[in-house]
């Protein structure tokens, strides 16, 4: 969880390694008639073994899952669609409406002002909020971007190729961190909202 204050940098990378485990013996036996006669043939301590990955198997199967990003993001599309339908009519994006829709979804305990800054900007103007949905964290951001104000809503992953950004046609799309269609349009709220007016 962030607090107020929190510096936030959407310029990091990082790089992500995975274990992959291969159980081609194991994945063999699967839940068979024969499974007994199988495991019969092979020694005391591989019997152990594959009892102990059938049993792991079986736990592992009862834990959730919570719905993938795209989901989530297919989601929040919906919930966003009445700002998303204003925008499409008036050219401009309200940060504020976002903002209340997405603090009364998740909480006001899951949503956290952080720190706003630009290492080219001496001084930015600019706010960020931050909003965790199931376990996916999400950021509203509005600054002024040549003294125009531009509001981005997208997915919090440090690699910035690997972010989902809500784009003008009101979905998400990833890979598009210096794409114009996900640099929407503020206005004076945009300006009243990065101010917390």
């Amino acid at each position: 969880m962030y607090i107020e204050g929190t510096t936030y940098n959407y310029n990091n990378s990082y790089t992500s390694v995975q274990k992959k485990q291969n159980n081609s013996t194991l994945n063999s036996l699967g839940n068979s008639d024969d499974t007994i006669r199988k495991i019969s043939s092979y020694s005391f301590p591989t019997i152990l073994m594959i009892s102990s990955w059938l049993v792991n198997t079986k736990q592992k199967s009862k834990v959730p899952t919570l719905p993938s990003i795209r989901a989530t993001n297919k989601y929040l599309a919906k919930i966003l669609e009445k700002p998303m339908e204003a925008m499409q009519k008036t050219g401009v994006v309200n940060p504020k409406e976002i903002d209340k829709i997405l603090t009364s979804l998740v909480g006001k305990s899951n949503v956290s002002d952080l720190y706003f800054y630009e290492k080219a900007v001496k001084n930015p103007e600019g706010r960020v909020k931050e909003y965790i949905v199931d376990k996916y964290k999400y950021v509203l951001e509005a600054r002024m971007a040549k003294n125009k104000p531009v509001v981005r809503f997208f997915s919090r992953q440090p690699n910035k190729n690997k972010r989902f950004y809500l784009t003008n046609r009101g979905e998400f799309q990833i890979n598009a961190y210096s794409r114009s269609f996900t640099h929407l349009k503020g206005d004076k709220n945009t300006i009243a909202w990065i101010k917390k007016k």
